[in-house]
């Protein structure tokens, strides 16, 4: 994948600084990224569960902070078309394939209810990833469920998405035509879990994606709902055990994005639409100082979160709350909770390795609540939770990972 973001000055043969700057993209690479067969624990020859076969009852205890869960419901969308090959197991004495959870959160809706613009833009996005044949699951922690609105309707709306999505892609005689090699042809296991509590605050989103009830795979990612990822995220496999990647946005252009979000998005908004006008541009710029996406081994953070108090801000009231997803700086914040509880990992922050695109034109579901205080913090330290978030923390952060990009020349 050719890098656009962090273009490298030539230099010429034989000049010292030359062997320097090629040294030193080396080290920052090997310290990121490991090849695919080599990314597992050191003397761990277990075959990975195969997804669908995981336990997904999940207790009370499981989740801290009184978070109710009414049900988890497993299932994997049909192709309408011919079944895809199946992932055979390697039997070259490799060592075991890396598999790759997504997590995120979504409100659940009844089926009688209309589909706002933006809902529409975010179950594409989700379809988009339901059918990415590089995640080995997605898994889908669905707020606000009822009797009315739980994760059998939301399955239900998925497979019609699904049949819609591939009968056109037959009507317009379009093939998904995928740019990367696929490792895993079947789709993604999709997991959904009922939740009749709230929206998921960032501390619960965390201990969810580190549930080996709720999260099957080594790799796990952690994004917000309208990111769509591309071919791409099958670098996650790479990804050294003790490091954590922090993935802004590529933003969009439909000339960029390649298959299959590229006819996702031509599902999403017609193929007659021949721009995206509501205002998302792509965007992949060495000092992007914002994310929306977490990418790391599962065991890094596994059993380590154990501060809720780190995943709290300060209120205009003068209380503490936790932050959710979407919330001004709540992405800034979450890494620096990440930080406090593991310091001696690695955080690196890239979207040219791993790609992910924003569909989200349409004006947002929600505005800012009255007691949400904005991170002012754009070129400094993210500020501790509990300090007032009206003082610019300066200085580096730790790490000094918001000028750091991971380069690949694959």
């Amino acid at each position: 994948m050719t890098s656009r973001s962090c273009p490298l000055t030539k230099t010429p043969p034989g000049s010292r600084r030359g062997v320097q700057i090629t040294v030193l993209l080396g080290l920052v690479l090997l310290v990121v990224l490991v090849p695919q067969n080599g990314g597992v624990p050191p003397g761990n020859t277990t075959k990975p569960k195969d997804v669908a076969s995981r336990n997904n009852n999940i207790s009370d205890s499981s989740i801290r902070n009184g978070e109710v869960i009414t049900q988890a419901n497993t299932a994997v969308l049909p192709s309408p078309e011919s079944k895809q090959a199946s992932d055979t197991p390697s039997t070259s004495g490799k060592q075991p394939r890396i598999t790759i959870s997504l997590v995120t959160s979504f409100w659940a809706q009844s089926p009688e209810q209309p589909v706002s613009p933006h809902r529409r833009e975010i179950e594409e996005a989700i379809l988009n990833n339901i059918n990415n044949p590089h995640l080995d699951q997605v898994a889908i922690i669905l707020d606000g469920s009822s009797s009315d609105a739980n994760c059998n309707h939301f399955k239900e709306r998925m497979d019609q998405l699904n049949v819609q999505f591939h009968k056109q892609l037959k009507q317009h005689n379009i093939t998904v035509v995928d740019t990367g090699s696929i490792a895993n042809k079947k789709r993604p296991t999709l997991t959904c879990v009922s939740r009749n509590d709230k929206q998921p605050n960032y501390y619960q989103m965390f201990l969810y994606a580190t549930s080996p009830k709720v999260v099957a795979g080594d790799v796990v990612i952690v994004a917000n709902a309208d990111q769509a990822f591309d071919s791409s995220v099958q670098e996650a496999r790479r990804l050294r055990e003790n490091a954590v990647l922090l993935v802004p946005t590529s933003g969009f252009n439909k000339d960029l994005v390649p298959s299959p979000a590229h006819e996702h998005f031509l599902f999403l908004h017609g193929h007659t639409s021949q721009n995206y006008t509501e205002g998302v541009k792509a965007r992949c710029r060495p000092r992007m100082l914002s994310w929306d996406a977490f990418v790391f081994h599962r065991t890094l953070l596994e059993g380590k979160l154990v501060r809720s108090r780190d995943f709290m801000r300060n209120t205009v009231e003068g209380t503490q709350d936790f932050f959710r997803m979407n919330e001004e700086g709540a992405e800034n914040a979450a890494y620096w909770a990440l930080w406090s509880h593991v310091q001696n990992a690695g955080y690196f922050k890239t979207c040219d390795v791993v790609q992910m695109w924003h569909f989200h034109g349409f004006e947002k579901m929600h505005a800012h609540l009255p007691n949400e205080m904005y991170w002012d913090s754009p070129t400094g330290k993210v500020p501790e939770p509990w300090r007032k978030p009206t003082i610019m923390q300066r200085g580096e952060t730790p790490e000094g990972f918001l000028n750091r990009f991971v380069i690949s020349n694959q």
